[in-house]
């Protein structure tokens, strides 16, 4: 693909002439219910507020020959099958530059024809057979969970199968917004990639990046041209104990600097200690508590006895 332009729509993914190979080192196919249903609602939600929909990214390796255009799947697949369900689901009338299956299973026959008898029958089969295997049946409950589930996260019951009976223009314009507006990023690995390697580098340390923390990133890198480093320091520290919702603020921020902000007794709010939180100016062990202090100091104990006695009450 283009190397000057990374961002593909699911037009310009599923309706070219490339076949997207899922190699066997991948998983398999595993998205239930519940991340289903979360990614219909986030493309239906930014439908109708009219925004373009950023669903993830591909990560590819391009194994085009003389046999045909074909990009190895690395990373990405979870996604771009259930977009390759959904736009059978949605039909062809709906579809029809996507109307084709486009991926490939290596060594799992069965799912590809799978995934092509859905596009070579009129009324596709998706009901569970007796002798189906596991995988199969992960992709036909995928196919009803697509066809079936709520579009919203309110009690309104709408799902596509609905809107596909009442045949009305907001189906249409659903479809053409999955077809246009709803994008991949693209990045293509090099052919020499040790993909074993990848994988298990990806697997330890290779989670994606949450929402509030690519917020963070935008934040630090606008202030990088008018903030001081402590000030930079400060607002990540408290940027980092805010986005921690499972426990208090105070014990987000480390030991030896909550008094700072907080009150010798952790019970204040001192707004003017905040910027001294970033302060390292002396060294990054500058007034680091010893665990023997910690051990020793009366307000420490306190702390941890008076969580404690929460902990046990909850």
């Amino acid at each position: 693909m283009e190397r000057n332009n990374i961002h593909k729509n699911i037009s310009q993914l599923l309706g070219g002439d490339y076949e997207y190979i899922v190699p066997l080192y991948q998983r398999d196919f595993a998205w239930g219910e519940t991340e289903i249903t979360q990614l219909l609602q986030d493309l239906y939600e930014n439908f109708k507020l009219g925004r373009k929909y950023f669903v993830g990214s591909i990560i590819y390796i391009n194994r085009t020959s003389a046999q045909g255009r074909k990009l190895e799947v690395i990373d990405g697949q979870q996604r771009l099958t259930v977009l390759t369900l959904l736009s059978n689901v949605l039909g062809k009338d709906l579809m029809p530059k996507l109307y084709a299956s486009r991926l490939e299973y290596d060594s799992r026959r069965e799912v590809s024809e799978f995934l092509k008898s859905l596009y070579s029958d009129v009324t596709p089969s998706i009901e569970d057979k007796s002798d189906d295997k596991e995988d199969i049946k992960t992709f036909k409950g995928a196919y009803n969970t697509i066809e079936n589930c709520s579009l919203t996260t309110d009690d309104d019951a709408l799902s596509i199968s609905k809107l596909k009976k009442e045949q009305n223009e907001e189906i249409k314009e659903f479809a053409d917004y999955i077809a246009n507006d709803v994008y991949f990023v693209l990045a293509e690995m090099p052919q020499d990639t040790d993909v074993a390697t990848y994988f298990e580098i990806m697997n330890n340390t290779g989670d994606q990046l949450r929402k509030h923390e690519i917020v963070k990133s935008q934040i630090l890198a606008k202030g990088q041209s008018y903030l001081s480093q402590q000030q930079m320091d400060s607002l990540a520290m408290v940027w980092d104990a805010c986005s921690q919702m499972d426990i208090r603020i105070q014990e987000s921020i480390p030991a030896n600097k909550r008094a700072l902000v907080f009150g010798e007794n952790f019970d204040s709010f001192i707004p003017d200690g905040i910027l001294q939180l970033g302060d390292t100016a002396n060294g990054e062990n500058e007034g680091a508590v010893e665990i023997d202090e910690i051990i020793a100091d009366e307000k420490y104990r306190k702390e941890d006895k008076k969580k404690e006695e929460e902990d046990d009450n909850q």
